[in-house]
Formats: structure tokens, sequence, C-alpha cells
């Protein structure tokens, strides 16, 4: 990650009150990308894409809450041409 002084939180701002199960990746300019569950109540859990030289917050659950997405995963190929995360499912939402 690029220096940004210190220690950063980087779900800070996100909306959750639990966040958990982080997936880090440094991209080729030294900054990071990362993808976590976070959640407001323990359950109905979502997935958050954040990248922090970026003021946004992605989240995904493409099941409208019916679903916990679980253990997401942030990869990207030898090239550094991309970048992709999953996740996996239940229904204990």
């Amino acid at each position: 990650m690029n220096s940004f002084g210190g220690i950063v939180n980087i779900s800070d701002g996100d909306g959750y009150v639990y966040n958990s199960n982080p997936s880090i990746i440094t991209i080729r300019d030294g900054s990071a990308r990362v993808v976590w569950e976070g959640s407001s109540s323990g359950w109905h859990k979502n997935i958050v894409f954040h990248a922090p030289d970026y003021c946004y917050f992605w989240l995904f659950n493409y099941t409208g809450g019916y679903y916990d997405c679980l253990n997401p995963v942030i990869n990207m190929p030898d090239d550094q041409s991309a970048y992709f995360f999953s996740w996996s499912e239940n229904n204990n939402g």
C-alpha cells in the first residue's frame, strides 16, 4: 500500500458494525485492493470491496440478503492486468 502516514482503518466509513475475513492484494503502484465480509447485525453478511485510494465502497450480495456472502478472496494474475474476487454463499442469512 502507498504510504498514508501510518496505520489505516480500511473499513472506516463502510457502514458496517462487523467487518471480518479480509483478503488483500497489492497492485502495480503499491496500493491495496481489499475485500471482506461486512454486517450490521452479525448476520446478512455482504461482501465489501475497497480501494483505499478511492473514496467509494462497493457492496455485493446478489441474493437480496436471503443468503450470507462469506469467505471473500481477491486474486490477480501474474501479469497484473486485472484483479478478481469471489465468495461463497449459504442460506443462513
